[in-house]
């Protein structure tokens, strides 16, 4: 994503954010170039761009329960 100085985006949940250049805000903390937001499920956000800035956006996929004993993954595997 690009933003310009003054803009504001809403950051999706479930998704991690890693600022490639600029600087900005999101809530009462800053970010800075190189910095890495993660927003867990549920979670939002509205990041606003001080300067032009660059973002790099990562949507994380939705995990499935997954089996817990070796049993359940011999059974899951068919």
């Amino acid at each position: 994503f690009r933003l310009e100085p003054g803009a504001t985006m809403r950051a999706e949940e479930n998704s991690i954010y890693f600022v490639l250049s600029g600087h900005g805000k999101v809530g009462d903390s800053r970010w800075l170039a190189r910095t890495t937001l993660y927003l867990q499920p549920g979670e939002s956000a509205d990041l606003t761009a001080e300067v032009a800035s660059e973002l790099l956006h990562i949507g994380m996929p939705k995990a499935a329960a997954r089996p817990q004993t070796s049993e359940q993954i011999a059974a899951a595997a068919g």
